[in-house]
């Protein structure tokens, strides 16, 4: 269940103290503001997004190194998760959702190549 997830919550975020390694997709780090969704409830957003990072094929190449995701959703529950290069340009990445209980009508996840290694950073919009 999702919790404590507010646009006020989020908007405390400008910028990170540290990055994470994502526990599944090890070539893929994360910012305080991703971390504050995992830890109140949203894991399973953040898990979406670096599985689309980590196994995509050549999708740095495609979008020339950063992605910004948008998890829409809808009033019956179910959701669209999509990553697009620009606003207006076709998804690169499109997942439906059957059921989230996700808070927010709208929740943003930028990802660029900016690793030590030229890992994938998923960071909110305003950590940008």
């Amino acid at each position: 269940m999702v919790n404590n997830i507010t646009v006020q919550g989020l908007s405390q975020f400008i910028g990170t103290e540290k990055h994470y390694r994502h526990p599944l997709c090890r070539g893929v780090l994360y910012t305080d503001g991703i971390r504050y969704l995992i830890e109140n409830g949203a894991a399973w957003l953040a898990d979406a997004v670096a599985s689309h990072l980590a196994c995509t094929p050549d999708l740095a190449e495609k979008c020339g190194g950063t992605l910004f995701f948008t998890l829409t959703v809808n009033e019956d529950n179910t959701a669209v998760l999509v990553g697009c290069v620009d606003k207006g340009k076709p998804p690169l990445v499109e997942q439906s959702i059957e059921y989230t209980d996700f808070p927010l009508k709208e929740q943003s996840i930028w990802a660029s190549i900016g690793g030590d290694n030229g890992e994938w950073v998923m960071h909110l919009p305003s950590e940008y």
